[in-house]
């Protein structure tokens, strides 16, 4: 519950169906963490940038949220978007516990 209240990347309603089991359920777009999302304003190249950096360190191993963007160096909330991007194109894959992968890692 204390991980659910203080997380202020992650899709409410998606963080709450992963508890549950359900891992591959698409932002909500309504809940605060969507809606402040909607409002952040990327350039066009940083978001590919990060999209490489977050790919070649899940070819290496699944890492949880929390190492994905301390590793990425970028602005949590751009990395958090770029990853929920490659979520949903089916890319990487959310475990438990708020731990990705890529789907087919190279290899």
């Amino acid at each position: 519950m204390l991980r659910y209240a203080s997380s202020g990347s992650i899709c409410r309603n998606q963080f709450l169906l992963s508890y549950f089991g359900q891992l591959d359920s698409p932002r909500c777009g309504r809940c605060d963490i969507c809606l402040s999302d909607k409002e952040i304003k990327t350039d066009s190249s940083e978001p590919g940038k990060i999209r490489e950096l977050i790919t070649a360190i899940l070819s290496e191993r699944e890492r949880s949220l929390e190492e994905l963007v301390s590793a990425s160096g970028g602005d949590t909330d751009r990395v958090i978007g770029v990853i929920e991007k490659l979520v949903e194109e089916g890319i990487v894959t959310r475990e438990k516990d708020l731990v990705f992968k890529l789907k087919h890692p190279p290899g």
